[in-house]
C-alpha cells in the first residue's frame, strides 16, 4: 500500500529535524566518545597494555550481561512514545521501576560471578565496578529514549557529554593521585548514577513527572512487546561481546588489549551512525505508518549518507593503520596496527547494517531480524572458536569483518521484498570510485610526508565524489536550510 504521501515542505521540515536530532546526538556523543578515548589513551599509557585488557573484557562481559536490564523496553519506549505521546508518563515510568529492579538482580548475578570465578582479585575488582556502570548507564538510556521519542536528542547530547567529561576530568585525576586502575574506574559508575540523576530532573521538567505506580499488568504487558527487541539486543550484544570473552579466554590479557587499541577506533565511527539512526527511527515508524514513499525517500538518502562518508573514513584508515597505532598508543601496542587494517573494512557494513535495521523495525520485522541473526551469529561463534586459537586477535577480526558482510547481505535481501534496493544500488558506484583514488594517490606519494600526502590524497578523494555524484548540491543546500532554520 502507497499510503499518503508528506507535503514538500514537511518532507523538508522531517529532514531538517533528522538532521538537527543527528547533529545533536552525534556531537554529544562524539565529544563523549573522545573524551573517553583521550582517558583511555592515558589509562592505557599508564598501566600497559595487560591492565587495558582486563579493562576491555570487563567492558565486554559487563556490557552482554547489563542487558538484561534493557529487556527490549528501550527500543519499545522510542517507537511507541512516537506515536503516542500521552502514554510517555505512564509507559516510561513503569518501565523505570521494572528496569530497576532487573538492575538489582543483575548486580547480584555479576556479583556471583565475580566470587565463583578464578580471576586474580584486581580482574575481579574491575569486573564489579565497571560491571555496576554498565547496568546504570543501561538504565540511563531509557531516560534517553524519552528524549529520543520526543524529537529533541540536544538533552540526551548534553547529558553524554557531562558523562564523559566527568569520566575524563576525575579519572585522570585519580590516575594521577592513587596510579591504582580500580579506584581510577570507580569514576565510572559515579558518572553514570549522576547521569541518570540529571536526565530524570530534565525529562520531568519537559514531559511531565514520570508516573511511578506499580502496575503490574501494564509491566507484564510491555515485556511481552518488548520481548521481539530483547531477542535483537541480545543477538546484537553477543555479536559485539562474545569475540571478546573468547579471545580472553583463549589468548589473555596481552591479546585482548591488543585488539582492543585497534577496536577503539571503530566506536566514534560507529557512535555516528548509531546517533544518525536513532534519529532516523521515530521519523521511519510515522512513516511507515502513514507513508510508505516517504519512508522509501528517507531511506535512500540515509544509505547514500553512510556510504559517502563511511567508505573514505574507512579508507584512511586502512591506509594510515600503523601510524595512528604509534602515535596514539607508543611502540608497545605496534600489533595493534594489522588488527586496524581488518578492522577498517568492517564499518561499512555495520553502519549500512545500523540504517537497514531501523527500517525493519519501522516495519515491525523485528522477528524476522531476530531469525536471521541467529542463524548467522551461530556462524560466527563457529569462526571465533576457530580462528581465534589459530590467528589470536587477527582471527576475530577476520571472523568479524566476514559475518557483518553477510548479515548486511541478509538485511538488504530480505528488505528488498518490501522496499527497492535501488538506494543501495545507485550509492556503492561513487564512493568506491573515491577509495580507490584516495589509495592510488596515496600510493603514489609514498615517498612524501604525512603532511603532504594526506591533504592531496582527501582533496582527491572529495573531488572525486562531486565529480561522480556522490556529494550533490542538494545535500549542501539541505545543510545550509537546517543552519539557517536552527539559528532562526
Amino acid at each position: 500500500m502507497q499510503g499518503i504521501t508528506e507535503p514538500p515542505t514537511n518532507t523538508m521540515k522531517t529532514g531538517i529535524r533528522i538532521f538537527k536530532n543527528t547533529l545533536s546526538l552525534t556531537v554529544g556523543k562524539g565529544l563523549g566518545d573522545l573524551a573517553t578515548f583521550f582517558f583511555l589513551i592515558f589509562f592505557a599509557r599508564i598501566f600497559g597494555i595487560f591492565v587495558f585488557g582486563q579493562y576491555f573484557f570487563a567492558m565486554s562481559l559487563g556490557g552482554f550481561l547489563s542487558i538484561l536490564v534493557n529487556m527490549g523496553l528501550n527500543t519499545l519506549a522510542v517507537r511507541e512514545v512516537s506515536k503516542d505521546k500521552s502514554q510517555d508518563a505512564k509507559y516510561v515510568g513503569n518501565m523505570f521501576i521494572t528496569q530497576s529492579v532487573l538492575a538489582i538482580a543483575c548486580w547480584c548475578l555479576i556479583g556471583i560471578f565475580v566470587l565463583l570465578s578464578s580471576f586474580d582479585i584486581r580482574s575481579r575488582l574491575i569486573i564489579l565496578v565497571i560491571g555496576t556502570y554498565q547496568i546504570l548507564y543501561m538504565l540511563a538510556q531509557l531516560i534517553h529514549s524519552r528524549f529520543q521519542a520526543h524529537e529533541e536528542m540536544v538533552y540526551s547530547a548534553i547529558l553524554e557529554i557531562s558523562h564523559k567529561v566527568i569520566i575524563l576530568g576525575f579519572g585522570s585525576l585519580l590516575i594521577v593521585i592513587w596510579e591504582s586502575p580500580v579506584v581510577t574506574l570507580l569514576v565510572y559508575p559515579v558518572s553514570a548514577l549522576l547521569m541518570i540523576i540529571l536526565g530524570v530532573v530534565i525529562s520531568n521538567r519537559r514531559y511531565g513527572d514520570l508516573d511511578l505506580r506499580v502496575d503490574l499488568s501494564l509491566a507484564r504487558d510491555l515485556l511481552s512487546r518488548g520481548l521481539p527487541f530483547f531477542v535483537l539486543i541480545i543477538l546484537f550484544q553477543f555479536f559485539d561481546r562474545i569475540g571478546i570473552v573468547l579471545l580472553n579466554f583463549f589468548q589473555g590479557d596481552g591479546a585482548t588489549g591488543v585488539y582492543a587499541a585497534s577496536d577503539r577506533f571503530l566506536v566514534p565511527l560507529a557512535t555516528g551512525i548509531g546517533m544518525f539512526a536513532s534519529a532516523l527511527l521515530p521519523v521511519m515508524s510515522r512513516y511507515a505508518q502513514d507513508s510508505m514513499q516517504s519512508l522509501l525517500t528517507t531511506y535512500r538518502r540515509s544509505v547514500r549518507i553512510v556510504m559517502i562518508t563511511v567508505l573514505p573514513t574507512s579508507t584512511f584508515l586502512y591506509l594510515l593503520s600503523a601510524h595512528i597505532i604509534q602515535f596514539v598508543y607508543g611502540p608497545e601496542f605496534s600489533e595493534s596496527a594489522s588488527v586496524l587494517r581488518i578492522l577498517s573494512w568492517v564499518i561499512l557494513p555495520v553502519g549500512l547494517c545500523t540504517i537497514l535495521s531501523r527500517v525493519h523495525v519501522a516495519l515491525d520485522q523485528q522477528k524476522v531480524l531476530a531469525r536471521m541473526q541467529v542463524l548467522i551469529y551461530s556462524g560466527f561463534l563457529i569462526a571465533c572458536m576457530i580462528l581465534i586459537p589459530l590467528y589470536s586477535y587477527a582471527g576475530l577480526a577476520y571472523a568479524k569483518l566476514v559475518t557483518s558482510t553477510v548479515l548486511f547481505v541478509a538485511y538488504a535481501w530480505y528488505l528488498s521484498k518490501t522496499l527497492s534496493q535501488r538506494a543501495l544500488i545507485d550509492s556503492i558506484a561513487s564512493p568506491v570510485i573515491a577509495c580507490l583514488t584516495t589509495i592510488a594517490v596515496f600510493n603514489l606519494m609514498s615517498d612524501q610526508s604525512l603532511w603532504l600526502s594526506i591533504p592531496i590524497a582527501s582533496l582527491g578523494c572529495v573531488t572525486t565524489l562531486f565529480l561522480t555524484g556522490g556529494i550533490r548540491r542538494q545535500d549542501l543546500s539541505f545543510i545550509r536550510s537546517s543552519f539557517r532554520s536552527e539559528a532562526g
